[in-house]
């Protein structure tokens, strides 16, 4: 199994396992073949995600911290196990040559939804849904709600990267 099969994300430069077959062009691609391929690609990060973010919510409310300021540090927290994950696998994955493209190309696919997650969207869901159903359960329901609008965002930068580089002739 190649690095890049193991980590079931599209990497720079190489081919993925979770790919359509080549007769299958990047926009004609089965609903549920993206999907699998999406989640091989974004739920190790997001399990990763999820634990970081009780824990910033939780660590910041027991130092004392209100709940608005949690929410702020849970998402901060996420960012973090996210990123570990998506950054770590991609820049393993890539040639030599090409980790600086990587590290690009990440920023391509997350930068547009990362913005406005980060700074409005996630802290806003996680501290009402915190507020309106208890931290226990709220943590969760704000950050799945939030990662509705992150992933539209996301999955719509990655797969108009993947159409560009079948265009270009690079690997999806």
């Amino acid at each position: 199994m190649s690095a890049d099969e193991g980590s079931g994300g599209d990497r720079v430069g190489m081919a993925s396992a979770a790919q359509p077959p080549a007769s299958v062009t990047p926009g004609h691609e089965r609903w549920s073949a993206r999907g699998v391929r999406w989640l091989m690609r974004y739920g190790p990060a997001e399990l990763l995600a999820i634990i970081a973010s009780y824990a910033g919510y939780f660590g910041t409310l027991s130092a004392g911290g209100g709940p608005l300021v949690a929410a702020w540090v849970a998402a901060l927290t996420e960012n973090i196990g996210f990123y570990a994950i998506m950054v770590g696998r991609d820049l393993a994955a890539a040639p030599r040559g090409q980790r600086v493209r990587a590290l690009m190309h990440l920023g391509a696919e997350f930068g547009p939804a990362e913005c406005l997650d980060s700074l409005l969207i996630r802290p806003v869901t996680v501290a009402g849904a915190a507020a309106l159903v208890g931290p226990g359960y709220g943590v969760l329901l704000g950050k799945l709600a939030a990662d509705g609008v992150f992933y539209a965002l996301a999955i719509l930068s990655h797969e108009r990267l993947r159409d560009r580089r079948a265009e270009v002739g690079a690997a999806p």
